[in-house]
């Protein structure tokens, strides 16, 4: 798992596994409780690359995030474009 941080935007990727979605969603209530700030889960947004849709849904349930589909822009960058 890493990261990449942006003013008050941050970007995490790991690998597909349920399991790390379980860990970041503790991580993130973690840092909630302790920094006294908050994640904004309606602008939190998931992307699922090489997984099925029954999984990518099962992941941003565990998350609470939205789905996302690439391409995207993120900070006025395009991603994910052929």
């Amino acid at each position: 798992m890493t990261h990449l941080q942006f003013a008050d935007d941050t970007v995490i990727f790991c690998e597909p596994k349920l399991e790390y979605l379980q860990n970041l969603k503790v991580i993130l209530y973690s840092f909630q409780s302790f920094s006294g700030l908050t994640v904004n889960y309606a602008k939190s947004g998931l992307v699922v690359i090489g997984k099925g849709d029954g999984w990518a849904a099962r992941a941003a349930d565990i998350l609470k995030f939205k789905l996302v589909q690439l391409p995207l822009t993120y900070l006025g960058v395009l991603l994910g474009a052929i």
